[in-house]
């Protein structure tokens, strides 16, 4: 009896709320489901892990912006009318449309830079609404990025930075480019910031830049959606580049200075799981990021020609061969 006593208690981990009815967490990508395969997965497996059993005790409703930025308040809209649970639309374009639609229905973003500029939460402390989270905000990012390009490359003059317009927030952008500006301007480097209209090619873009003076890149987690065919394009016009999240560098890009993105997904279903448990959004602090992770690609660089110095290759938390 004893056994079948503890056996009992590990079948139902979860509280008695939680074992009367399956819950609904609505996820909305703002990309398609190959792009958002890996950041769903690492998801899922945390919610499995603190005792959410897809198929069991709980429904995810997946729905897909597929990069495409009149789909966002058609999948915020449908997200609203469900009435489910919980919420998580891990980008901040897609958060804004949901936000806009509702005041009552938890929601969670995941890689939001500053939430409290993007309009979703009154402050990182006390959120005060019914948005919450996780960003990928580290002070003084963007400006340790440009040092980076510089001590890879010291003979580089001119920088440049693709604003995405289907991505993050006019206040956001404002904060990257300033922090930008004054990093570039100590480094003796030349910032040229270059908008690219929703649709546009990458490889003219690019090409655009390379005319306008720009020998190396850095690139912000706005075009994550777009990542892969983003470093094919950077690979063409043989462009060095320091990206804003691993799997940038993972398909090809040279090196990447970043918070994880996996872990920001994991680390929001914390969030999901406290909320389906009863916590309010209002009262759980958006959680910062307080570590980075340097990761270089060397065979990248050997096909740009590139020798990565060993200041670098010390300190790298991983390197590609």
């Amino acid at each position: 009896m004893k056994r079948r006593a503890f056996l009992l208690v590990l079948a139902l981990p979860l509280s008695g709320a939680a074992q009367t009815a399956k819950r609904r967490v609505a996820i909305l990508l703002a990309t398609n489901p190959d792009a958002a395969a890996q950041v769903l997965v690492a998801f899922k497996k945390r919610m499995s892990e603190l005792g959410w059993i897809e198929g069991g005790n709980i429904e995810y409703i997946l729905r897909y912006g597929e990069q495409k930025a009149e789909r966002y308040p058609q999948i915020a809209a449908e997200a609203v009318e469900m009435k489910v649970d919980v919420i998580f639309a891990p980008f901040v374009a897609v958060a804004h449309e949901v936000k806009s639609r509702t005041s009552s229905i938890p929601i969670v973003f995941a890689t939001v830079s500053d939430p409290v500029k993007a309009g979703l939460v009154a402050s990182l402390a006390k959120p005060n609404g019914n948005a919450t989270g996780v960003t990928t905000r580290l002070a003084g990012l963007t400006a340790k990025r440009t040092q980076l390009i510089k001590e890879a490359l010291p003979g580089a003059k001119g920088i440049g930075f693709l604003v995405n317009r289907n991505a993050g927030s006019s206040g956001e952008v404002k904060e990257i480019i300033r922090e930008m500006t004054g990093a570039a301007k100590r480094l003796g480097l030349r910032l040229v910031v270059r908008d690219l209209p929703p649709g546009g090619r990458f490889d003219t873009a690019l090409a655009q830049l390379k005319g306008d003076g720009v020998d190396v890149m850095l690139v912000d987690l706005a075009w994550y959606q777009r990542r892969r065919e983003l470093v094919e394009a950077m690979a063409r016009a043989r462009l060095p580049a320091v990206y804003s999240a691993s799997e940038y560098t993972e398909d090809g890009g040279l090196m990447t200075l970043a918070v994880s993105t996996d872990e920001r997904f994991r680390e929001a279903a914390g969030y999901v799981d406290r909320i389906l448990r009863g916590a309010q959004p209002a009262d759980l602090a958006v959680e910062e990021p307080t570590r980075f992770d340097l990761v270089v690609n060397l065979k990248t660089a050997r096909a740009l020609g590139m020798k990565i110095p060993s200041s670098i290759l010390v300190r790298a938390d991983r390197v590609i061969e």
